[in-house]
């Protein structure tokens, strides 16, 4: 009994080899594929995928905006009457922004056409300040017509009023082209009786209060046109640049025709940057320095 027990545990342990062996036989001789990449998960999605890159739309052109004019005529000015007309265009100066244009009605060859009647200093900024501003026609071809009117006092046009306004570094880039200007040399006169300029008998001075303080100041002579930007006189380099708040800059005088100025300056200019180009004067000023030349204005 216990060899025969003991056969049996041996065939048993033997079948179980085998069947371990063949199993594994199997195994190799059919071997579960191994995927050589993960699988990829798709998430379905609302837009589909084009079949080709899409064309770029083309994109407009910017273009810069053109720069807002206003016209004098529009406050109360007219070139084609016998009325002065400083008050309608200080109006319109007190309507001008910065980057603007101001406009005055061209016609010095038309029919009718008087122009513009200047009994008040224009001044350009009176008391808020401006720049990146134009003065000019409405057409470079036939300027624009200033006059002085028998009754105006101190200068056609000034940059600024210095009773009401106290920072001219401020007034950069300013324009003024294609005008022409008469003084009035034939109807003012540059000092009384008393040989003074001081505004007794004679076109000395300003309407503007407290502009003209002292008497023979030249900031109130007779004259044509002033635009005294500030200037650093002891900036020999001209460093306006680095030093901004000390000089003005970019004060430009273009196509201009400027006549029969009194006395004092038929064209002041002073700051950095700036030019004057395409201009003339025509007689300027009350007295000779040369021996010899004889005066052209008896006052």
């Amino acid at each position: 009994m216990k060899k025969s027990f003991t056969l049996r545990y041996g065939f048993v342990a033997i079948l179980i080899s085998f069947l371990i062996i063949s199993c594994a036989f199997v195994e190799l001789i059919n071997p579960t594929p191994v995927p050589t990449n993960p699988p990829v998960k798709i998430t379905p999605t609302s837009t589909p995928i084009p079949s080709k890159t899409p064309t770029k739309e083309p994109t407009a052109t910017q273009t810069e905006p053109e720069p807002v004019q206003i016209h004098v005529d529009d406050f109360g000015a007219n070139p084609y009457d016998d009325q002065p007309d400083s008050d309608a265009i200080q109006l319109a100066l007190k309507n001008l922004q910065s980057g603007e244009t101001l406009l005055f009605t061209s016609g010095t060859k038309d029919e009718g056409y008087s122009g513009y009647m200047i009994d008040k200093t224009i001044f350009i900024v009176k008391d808020i300040a401006m720049n990146n501003i134009t003065l000019k026609s409405t057409n470079p071809e036939n300027p624009a017509f200033l006059f002085a009117s028998r009754d105006l006092k101190g200068f056609v046009i000034q940059l600024y009023s210095r009773a009401n306004f106290h920072s001219p570094a401020a007034l950069d880039n300013i324009t003024l082209q294609d005008l022409n200007i008469d003084a009035g040399r034939e109807s003012r006169t540059c000092a009384g009786a008393d040989q003074i300029p001081n505004g007794v008998d004679d076109n000395w001075g300003s309407w503007i209060v407290g502009e003209c303080p002292h008497m023979d100041d030249p900031w109130c002579n007779a004259g044509g046109i002033s635009l005294p930007g500030l200037v650093d006189f002891s900036d020999y380099q001209q460093r306006y640049k680095q030093f901004p708040d000390k000089w003005t800059t970019g004060l430009k005088v273009d196509n201009l025709t400027i006549t029969n100025v009194e006395c004092g300056t038929a064209l002041g200019l002073s700051g950095a940057a700036s030019s004057i180009t395409n201009t003339m004067i025509d007689t300027a000023g009350e007295h000779t320095h040369t021996s010899g030349c004889t005066p052209t204005d008896p006052d």
